[in-house]
């Protein structure tokens, strides 16, 4: 009854925690709010990072339209699981991929995180999630701090694409050093990690070894002798061989 849902920060803290044990930085991975929490702990705790993978990732505190939404989600979900509540939380990870190319694939994904709402989640716990979500504190003046590298990821028909892009344009100013932070935007896809997983793959092994990571795994579409210590995305992204 006296139980509080941990805030966005709460749980950038147990992560750091986590980290903590493991002795040594990792690449951390996060998606929708979970990109979230980890790019605070990236502010928080830069030195348990080598690099940071945020995937439709959102900075701004949300606006009064998301917030009328997530309290009508939590009101419903005080019941349980229900029709209203789980097409909500589809949208929200899957964002409209009703007309994208992976549509079909994305489908069946679906289906499966439908069966998983109703059989593996806990209402509460969602309804807690949505909420401390809801709640989120800006991150955007806090990002001028930032010196781990990140790699910012989203679908061009992503439900929150537009918010991706404004973390990407404020950070991108913020920063001290832009060379920290990269973009990439797939297109025709709503949820990159079900829609285009060998981009994605892809782009993280790129972003991996330029945080000093994987370099003796060969890179995609680059031979061994044009690759050299150092070759950004972008710089790969051009390559023709």
């Amino acid at each position: 009854k006296d139980y509080k849902f941990p805030s966005m920060d709460d749980m950038a803290d147990a992560l750091e925690e986590v980290c903590a044990t493991i002795h040594s930085p990792v690449i951390g991975f996060g998606e929708g709010a979970g990109a979230n929490i980890l790019a605070r702990l990236a502010l928080k705790a830069p030195k348990q990072l080598h690099g940071a993978v945020l995937i439709h990732v959102t900075s701004s505190q949300a606006g009064f339209l998301e917030s009328m939404q997530d309290k009508a989600i939590n009101w419903k979900l005080l019941g349980g699981m229900n029709p209203t509540a789980e097409n909500y939380l589809v949208l929200h990870r899957f964002g409209d991929f009703s007309h994208a190319n992976d549509a079909e694939a994305v489908k069946l994904v679906v289906d499966e995180f439908h069966k998983s709402l109703n059989s593996k989640m806990n209402p509460i716990n969602i309804r807690g999630y949505i909420d401390s979500f809801a709640h989120r504190t800006d991150l955007a003046p806090k990002m001028s701090t930032l010196t781990v590298p990140i790699l910012i990821i989203t679908g061009a028909k992503a439900n929150h694409n537009h918010t991706v892009h404004h973390f990407f344009n404020n950070t991108i100013k913020a920063v001290a050093d832009r060379k920290k932070v990269e973009f990439v935007e797939v297109a025709d896809i709503a949820n990159v990690v079900e829609g285009a997983p060998e981009k994605l793959a892809e782009s993280m092994q790129y972003f991996m070894q330029g945080c000093g990571v994987l370099g003796g795994a060969p890179m995609p579409h680059v031979s061994s002798n044009s690759h050299k210590p150092g070759t950004t995305m972008e710089q790969l992204d051009k390559s023709d061989v």
